[in-house]
């Protein structure tokens, strides 16, 4: 079981089980932290078992007991470290649960102390969000700044992609348009809403760089001085929280912990930028979108390619039928942290929420097809189908039963693209003339449907007040491929008032019957 351990303080398991027990016993906190007493090796030593049900509530409790205990408990610094390396994701989980419930009572303190004890900017930007969500603007300035000063963040300038010494293509920019229009089915009438776009499509580019140093997939620290984002991360436009780095777009500026000698670093001699792979919006948008970068300089993407993880199987047979390899030694992994590429080669996307490059989005379509072997030419099926989300799933229909009787008449079929191969994915979509189902990261798959596909979204009505940007880019990728989407209005299943529209955005949706039924109507 040894191989299993996490990382601890002294090396001694043992030894920093009985520090951690004699802390939690002074502050009163033995019985909160039963959770964590399972994760040493001998939870039998340990007091308290993990039983209780809400092991979320009694561990914050824990925490916040020894993260704010007085200076007259001796080694509380040195339990807060233990705490760190033991449990660090639980830690950051419940955290970002109450900043998400706005539960925020007592959270600045305990999200401080971690910051000074541990000098993690991680808990410094956490602090930072929640001052922000508090509308405390003072406090969050002045949190950030003192840790700039200790040295505990640094700044660096965002650098423009055009002024890479290493670049080899750069495409030109497309117009901005300042809004998109969207058929919106709201009970009984079809009416057009139009939404303001932010003037953010990035140009696609491709740079070799020498020595850069890649963290988290989100930053390529440039051996100059300065850092790359753009073409990293479409949410970089809208910021990145929780991961230790704060970018704003706004002012050309990046937060982010010290850079280590480059030296000291992971090092790799060559990769090509590839990115989130085991996640599936991810690996379409960030990934396979890179290609076309590629394409337009003439320089194919060559192996490995720089990845989070290994590629699902299905990913795997995609990219070996694109000419582009599936065997392990064709990836490189960086899970988190940073990674030195001695040549790293980077494409940069098309796509920046909630704005999409439609020439970018029509090469992807024809990449999808080709891996899948369709040809470009076939004609639609004349499948209807039915996208269900997995009853454990967010952004399930909450009122199915009302639903589906009325997609059966219509003569659609129910499936579950998780359980399909990801080529039989692109397959189903390209074979249907008509697709319904829930916003989210399942219909990015409808980029392979084919033109005059027509395609209803279910999304909360809410989605005309909020800036869900998600259901913009999806909008501008199927009209870049020709499909007919429309917007089918629902409510909240169960609203609540303490839940951030982001999250709420994400419950259980009662699609309206009669929305629907317009849809069908066609």
């Amino acid at each position: 079981m040894s191989e299993e351990l996490p990382a601890t303080v002294s090396g001694d398991p043992a030894n920093d089980l009985e520090c951690l027990i004699s802390v939690a016993t002074a502050c009163g906190a033995k019985e909160d932290l039963a959770w964590v007493w399972q994760q040493f090796p001998e939870p039998d030593r340990a007091p308290g078992n993990a039983s209780d049900p809400d092991t979320t509530n009694s561990f914050w409790v824990g925490l916040g007991k020894i993260v704010t205990a007085p200076t007259a408990v001796p080694e509380a610094d040195r339990a807060i470290r233990i705490l760190e390396r033991v449990a660090g994701e639980k830690i950051r989980s419940v955290i970002t649960l109450r900043m998400v419930q706005r539960h925020l009572e007592g959270v600045p303190a305990v999200l401080k102390r971690l910051a000074d004890v541990l000098g993690s900017p991680v808990y410094l930007f956490m602090l930072s969000d929640v001052y922000r969500s508090m509308g405390d603007d003072g406090s969050d300035r002045k949190a950030i700044e003192e840790a700039i000063y200790k040295g505990t963040i640094v700044r660096s300038g965002i650098t423009d992609p055009a002024a890479l010494p290493g670049l080899i293509h750069q495409s030109d920019a497309y117009p901005h348009r300042p809004s998109i229009d969207v058929r919106v089915m709201d009970g009984s009438e079809e009416v057009v809403f139009s939404r303001v776009l932010k003037p953010n499509i990035p140009r696609p580019y491709l740079a070799e760089i020498s020595d850069a140093v890649v963290e988290d997939m989100t930053l390529v620290h440039l051996p100059g001085g300065g850092v790359l984002v753009d073409g990293l991360s479409y949410r970089s436009a809208y910021g990145v929280k929780g991961r230790g780095l704060s970018i704003s777009s706004e002012d050309r500026q990046v937060l982010h912990a010290p850079l280590e000698a480059r030296s000291t670093q992971p090092s790799i001699p060559f990769a090509t930028m590839l990115g989130k792979t085991h996640e599936h919006g991810h690996f379409i948008i960030e990934g396979l979108e890179r290609l076309y970068a590629h394409a337009v300089a003439n320089r194919p993407a060559k192996p490995p390619f720089l990845v989070t993880a290994p590629p699902r199987p299905s990913y795997r047979r995609a990219l070996s039928a694109l000419g582009l390899g599936g065997g392990d030694g064709d990836y490189a992994i960086a899970p988190s942290g940073r990674v030195m590429v001695e040549t790293f080669h980077i494409g940069g996307i098309g796509t920046g929420l909630p704005s999409v490059h439609p020439e970018v989005t029509r090469h992807l379509h024809a990449l999808g097809l080709a891996a899948a072997g369709v040809p470009r030419n076939r004609e639609p099926r004349g499948r209807r189908l039915y996208l269900r989300r997995g009853d454990r799933l967010p952004r399930r229909i909450a009122n199915e039963q009302q639903i589906m009787p009325m997609l059966e008449a219509a003569g659609y079929e129910t499936v579950h693209l998780e359980e399909l191969d990801f080529i039989d994915q692109i397959k189903l979509i390209s074979e249907a003339s008509e697709i319904v189902g829930v916003h989210g990261s399942a219909m990015i798959n409808l980029i392979w449907a084919r033109p005059g596909t027509r395609v209803g979204i279910f999304v909360p009505d809410a989605w005309k007040l909020w800036r869900s940007s998600h259901v913009e880019m999806l909008c501008g990728f199927l009209e870049a491929v020709g499909a007919d989407a429309s917007l089918i209005l629902g409510r909240v299943a169960n609203p609540k008032g303490n839940l951030t529209q982001e999250l709420e955005f994400h419950q259980p949706l009662l699609v309206s019957p009669v929305g629907l039924r317009t849809w069908l109507k066609g």
